[in-house]
């Protein structure tokens, strides 16, 4: 790799991971600043469909705002089960709609295929036991189908609002022994949480503030081609103090 495909690969990334903190400086100030004029499926969900990635990397979009009957048949589709029987769950639970349904083939430690479900609202809506009894409810429905109940397939449903209400807060410690924030019910093969909007917002900033930083490093580094030993010596200790000097014990 030639060190000036190198630069301009970095230098992609580094803009890459700039414009998604522009899009949730942007979602910060709909949720927290223009509450009261956002509503879910014209504005919270319309932003989600376009940048899903806020709840991971690894997963592609199924479908946005369908019924389960249609998200369920197109994850066959993706997984390539076309032509299966008829789903067996009842028509009143096929009817109903969940607003973004990703999807994630990668290998993890407990299973090979997630399926993950997200519940939004608008802003002005905080998470409430009945909003989180929707959410855990498209996990008991689709927990009742035979085909999705394998040891090798997980489910995470989230509902995602401003503000998680006392009530729902309550049933945290029962899961945080094992490591998982926000858990709030287990149905078989099937997690789920309620989060807030600062969950989500701060689990990204975790998982790409020290990689932004170490992408700005190597592309200053990349730079220093033409400079003297000492120099590009001196400039790296700096910036690893710096880095150092951000991070908690």
């Amino acid at each position: 790799m030639s060190h000036r495909f190198f630069k301009m690969m970095i230098k992609d990334v580094i803009n890459l991971v700039q414009r998604r903190y522009d899009v949730i400086t942007e979602l910060k100030s709909i949720v927290y600043e223009y509450s009261k004029f956002a509503n879910e499926r014209d504005h919270i969900q319309k932003i989600i469909e376009q940048h899903y990635w806020l709840f991971g990397e690894q997963y592609s979009l199924v479908t946005a705002d369908r019924t389960i009957r249609t998200s369920l048949e197109q994850y066959e589709q993706m997984l390539r089960y076309a032509g299966t029987d008829e789903l067996s769950l009842e028509e009143k639970d096929l009817t109903q709609r969940m607003d973004i349904f990703l999807y994630s083939s990668r290998m993890t430690e407990m299973a090979q295929h997630e399926g993950l479900i997200v519940e939004l609202k608008a802003p002005s809506v905080s998470l409430s036991l009945d909003v989180f009894n929707q959410i855990d409810r498209y996990a008991h429905i689709i927990h009742k189908e035979p085909r999705f109940q394998s040891a090798d397939r997980t489910w995470r449903f989230i509902a995602v609002c401003k503000s998680v209400n006392d009530e729902v807060k309550l049933k945290y410690p029962n899961f945080e022994k094992q490591g998982k924030k926000c858990l709030v019910d287990v149905v078989g093969n099937c997690e789920v949480y309620a989060m807030s909007w600062d969950d989500i917002f701060t689990g990204f900033n975790l998982r790409h503030r020290f990689l932004l930083d170490k992408l700005r490093v190597d592309y200053e580094q990349s730079t220093d081609a033409g400079k003297t030993t000492d120099e590009v010596s001196r400039k790296y200790v700096n910036e690893k103090v710096r880095l150092l000097a951000k991070m908690q014990a």
